[in-house]
């Protein structure tokens, strides 16, 4: 059983895991359509308004990642909750943060100031197709997420009584390196759709892309390429 990419930020942070509530306990997640804020005085601004500083951050840029298929047999990309499952690290090593992490149906700090907690279903198991020659892309917003504990006081009435919450933070200026892998087919059936989306797990032989680094924000656009012996070459 092969172990996705990103599955990290499943783990440490039990608010983020699913596509879509399946037990509500009162709004919705920030990923989610129509998402509420319940009225609450107390969060935000309480405490000496620390918990301002729990707030979302924005990214300096957004970088558009490219993965390319230069083989000459389809690729199968793994997906975590239907976005491409890949990674993006510091080249000065981990500093706590996740760069590339699910956004459907997760509730970040600032988010849990003012909205109960939810719960989520899993998502949908899906592969995406990338034939001989073809093309995919993702976006990153040049930020991560990192674990944090929250004061209780900055947490909304209903909102579990927790303290570890996920925050948004600016990923910092210079060097990163992205990571990926692709494999031969999926699992079952691996019915695919017209835009390349099919059900089931990547699975068989491993394709590995060129390595990539980058400098950010300096370069906007960058190639994840699986060149012709990302299968292996004789």
């Amino acid at each position: 059983m092969k172990a996705t990419l990103s599955t990290a930020v499943v783990l440490v942070l039990v608010l983020a895991a699913g596509c879509g509530p399946s037990v509500e306990t009162g709004g919705t997640g920030s990923g989610g359509a129509g998402a509420t804020s319940a009225s609450n005085g107390s969060s935000g601004t309480g405490a000496g308004g620390q918990c301002a500083g729990f707030a979302d951050q924005k990214g300096a840029a957004t970088v558009a990642v490219h993965f390319r298929n230069q083989t000459s047999q389809p690729i199968f990309l793994p997906t975590l909750c239907a976005g491409i499952d890949y990674t993006i690290k510091p080249l000065t090593g981990a500093d706590g943060a996740t760069y590339v992490y699910p956004k459907s149906c997760f509730q970040t700090c600032e988010d849990l100031q003012t909205q109960p907690q939810i719960e989520c279903g899993a998502c949908e198991q899906t592969t995406l197709r990338i034939d001989p020659g073809g093309t995919r892309e993702a976006s990153w917003d040049g930020t991560g997420l990192r674990a944090t504990m929250m004061p209780a006081a900055c947490f909304a009435p209903s909102g579990g009584g927790g303290t570890l919450c996920g925050q948004v933070v600016a990923a910092p200026p210079g060097g990163y390196r992205v990571d990926a892998q692709g494999f031969a087919g999926c699992t079952g059936a691996c019915t695919c759709d017209a835009q390349g989306v099919c059900l089931g797990s990547a699975t068989g032989a491993q394709a590995l892309p060129d390595p990539l680094m980058f400098s950010f924000p300096d370069q906007l656009q960058v190639d994840v390429v699986f060149s012709a012996c990302a299968f292996g070459c004789p």
